[in-house]
């Protein structure tokens, strides 16, 4: 069954337009600075809390949009970049912060592999960035594996049987 449509409500059509503007304003199309992706995560958190307060829509709608609407609209292909953006960024901090390899560590115990070192830590990282780049066209990106705070990273986990299988058979191909 296909899950495309070409018809957006009109909150849905209210909503994108409104962001889509505040977006533009951001100039995503030109380089990206560190201080761009901040100023683009902080812009999500705003449209985030809209969400949240909204009684006619909810992140499953903003989902639907992104991964499903099939008519050409040029405000919801910035939607769809400005998401793309901000949760490649978000990853990027994942990788970077001082979490990232005490959390491989604890995983590889957690997964039961086989034994301790770099090179199997290096296969579980890569690993884990492909289940994380998986959810780089979500409206929350990441949320299930990492918890921000402002711009920091304040928990990795991953907690769905699904994302452990994923990583199990990952390392097992590898």
């Amino acid at each position: 069954m296909e899950n495309k449509f070409i018809k957006l409500k009109k909150e849905y059509k209210d909503f994108i337009k409104i962001n889509a503007d505040q977006i533009k304003k951001l100039n995503i199309e030109a380089d990206l600075t560190k201080e761009k992706c901040n100023l683009i995560y902080k812009l999500y958190n705003k449209i985030y809390k809209t969400i949240e307060t909204s009684e006619q829509l909810n992140v499953n709608d903003i989902n639907h949009i992104i991964l499903n609407y099939s008519k050409e609209d040029s405000d919801v292909e910035l939607f769809k970049k400005f998401i793309k953006i901000k949760n490649l960024y978000l990853i990027k901090l994942i990788i970077r912060s001082d979490l990232w390899n005490p959390f491989i560590f604890k995983l590889n115990k957690e997964l039961n592999l086989t034994k301790q070192n770099k090179e199997i830590d290096y296969i579980l990282s890569k690993g884990v960035y492909r289940l994380l780049i998986k959810s780089v066209e979500q409206f929350r990106g990441c949320w299930e594996i990492a918890e921000f705070n402002n711009n920091k990273l304040k928990k990795i986990e991953i907690l769905e049987p699904e994302h452990f299988e994923f990583l199990k058979n990952y390392i097992r191909n590898k």
